[in-house]
């Protein structure tokens, strides 16, 4: 199953590593989506954003 992510324009990210920094910087203001617990978007953003220091 494909996973899709999504970032909104007004912000500076273009890339995976743009997003790492901006959720360093500021981990209180990052959150994500996903169709349910335990499906591969919500298990993928998880370990993702566990392993960029966002809990």
């Amino acid at each position: 199953m494909p996973n899709v992510l999504i970032v909104r324009s007004e912000l500076p990210i273009h890339s995976v590593a743009d997003l790492i920094g901006h959720i360093r910087a500021n981990p209180a203001k990052a959150n994500f989506s996903s169709a349910s617990a335990g499906t591969s978007s919500h298990l993928g953003a998880s370990c993702s954003g566990r392993s960029w220091g966002w809990r």
